[in-house]
């Protein structure tokens, strides 16, 4: 059985601990302190209680002493060690130190700790709780203010590195997590489902080799070619499903020229049932052949999206919108994942605030007022959203020819009679708004603002591409509201790994307590 302490001396701190919070309330009474002061001294107060109570219930299970020897739960037989071992812990309250009985298979080439398993410890010394809030900070601050918080609310020094090293290995369950996580009732879904996709630029900086000696930053590169910290492509993909919000042709004009509050007499917008954001960079990996390959970050992203949607309809009982820019990319490599045609409703949807876009630009180009290029884009835009986009090119292609267009201006033009003409089947807009589709994809646009450029692409950062994927790996559970899901998923996997036998030693455990 496991040895255990006869005193818990700890205990008897905790009761001389309560006369010292009277003590102190008294003082601060007599005194008559604000109360601000005196919830400081309460917070303090409180985690050194906390820590203490920590270390009672440490103190309560021995240091897991078994025996003289014990069969470990690969098999192995193992002798006790002559002398414990200490093992330094950082807590949400402070640091302690945990004394251990230590069991090895001769020489010290394996051992086993029956108090770490007993205890659940992490394989590092930072506890769950603290790389929990650590990574809950690190998800929306920068690695040197992460730091500085943790330090000021908990009294936690945690370096930069171990942060950016806590990051990574949190991380890498989030895929098999994805796969695992159960997906909404069907009946709660939305009436549609709308995917997304859309790129965002990630400044990564070039690996350097050991051999390569350290050049300081002042300097330029010594050799020619591509320089360090070029962006790389990420690409965020969205899934949720919602229910028809119908509008006519003239109502979503006035939408999209609204310049005051919506309304209070007018229909409240759905709201996104189950929206999942997700991001995925390039990726370089050793296949079971023993070579190196790349994986997609595009593929990877659309790949993700399939699934998702899949999972969450699996019998195909609702329409599949598919809304996204003109990205000819994207869309090539969506219909290899998202084939539409399996409901009647599916459809493909240019979003519409690139066509406007492209329509000012040719507003601009053809009016030299603004009044006049504002009436002009009003009248096209109309025209658009009832579904004569072809209408629409002919008419611009005709004042291009007319008015004589030439450079730039003949250019703006020629581009979005080509946007407009190469993505005309997926500007049927009168159908859309008629159905209740989404015709903007701003739950895409979205999120590659919150989850990437808020996070990854603030002033002077550059990213190794494994730091960059782990942090949107988190980044995208913190958005889509999984955290504390996940949390729970990564400690029940990490002890399961670490301490495969560790829920028969708690029954045994138990069982010797008096």
């Amino acid at each position: 059985m496991i040895v255990e302490s006869k005193e818990c001396g700890k205990l008897q701190e905790i009761v001389a601990a309560f006369m010292e919070l009277k003590v102190l309330l008294d003082q601060a009474h007599r005194s008559g302190e604000a109360v601000h002061v005196v919830e400081q001294a309460l917070r303090e107060w409180g985690r050194k209680m906390s820590l203490m109570a920590l270390e009672a219930y440490i103190e309560m299970h021995g240091n897991g002493d078994v025996g003289p020897a014990m069969v470990s739960p690969r098999g192995e037989e193992m002798d006790r060690l002559p002398e414990t071992k200490v093992r330094p812990y950082e807590s949400a309250f402070g640091p302690l130190n945990i004394e251990r009985t230590v069991y090895s298979a001769g020489n010290h080439r394996r051992e086993y700790v029956p108090l770490d398993a007993l205890l659940g410890l992490p394989e590092g010394k930072f506890s769950f709780l603290l790389q929990d809030f650590a990574q809950m900070l690190g998800v929306d601050l920068s690695w040197a203010k992460d730091h500085e918080v943790l330090e000021r609310l908990l009294g936690a020094k945690v370096p930069v590195s171990s942060l950016e090293d806590m990051n990574r290995r949190m991380a890498e369950g989030v895929p098999e997590y994805r796969e695992q996580r159960e997906s909404p009732p069907i009946e709660k879904e939305g009436a549609i489902f709308v995917a997304s996709g859309d790129g965002k630029g990630i400044v990564i900086r070039k690996p350097r080799s050991e051999s390569e000696p350290p050049v300081p930053s002042i300097l330029p590169p010594a050799t020619k070619g591509p320089k360090p910290g070029r962006k790389n492509m990420s690409v965020v993909g969205t899934l949720y499903s919602v229910d028809p919000y119908v509008r006519s042709p003239a109502q979503m004009l006035d939408i999209l020229f609204r310049e005051t509050p919506r309304p209070k007499d007018e229909p409240p917008r759905p709201r996104p049932c189950g929206k999942h954001v997700w991001a995925a960079l390039d990726e370089d990996f050793v296949g079971e052949d023993g070579e190196l390959h790349s994986s997609s970050g595009l593929h990877t992203a659309f790949n993700w999206l399939s699934d998702e949607w899949r999972k969450r309809d699996p019998q195909r009982t609702r329409p599949l919108v598919t809304l996204m820019d003109g990205e000819r990319r994207l869309w090539e490599v969506a219909d290899l994942y998202l084939t539409t045609g399996g409901h009647p409703d599916d459809a493909e949807v240019l979003d519409i605030m690139h066509v406007a876009e492209y329509l000012w630009d040719a507003a601009a180009a053809l009016e030299t007022h603004r009044e006049y290029q504002e009436a002009f884009f009003y009248d096209k835009m109309g025209r658009i959203l009832q579904g004569e986009v072809q209408a629409v090119i002919k008419n611009l292609r005709v004042l291009a020819t007319r008015r004589k267009l030439r450079g730039e201006n003949r250019k703006s033009i020629t581009a979005a009679c080509n946007y407009f003409g190469n993505n005309a089947d997926r500007m049927r807009y009168d159908e859309y708004l008629g159905k209740g589709y989404p015709i903007a994809s701003g739950a895409v646009e979205g999120a590659c603002r919150h989850l990437v450029k808020d996070r990854l692409e603030r002033t002077g950062m550059r990213w190794v591409r494994e730091g960059a994927q782990a942090m949107l790996n988190l980044r995208s559970l913190w958005i889509n509201g999984e955290w504390d899901d996940y949390q729970q998923y990564y400690v029940n996997t990490e002890l399961d790994r670490l301490y495969p036998n560790r829920k028969s030693l708690v029954r045994r455990h138990r069982r010797t307590l008096p």
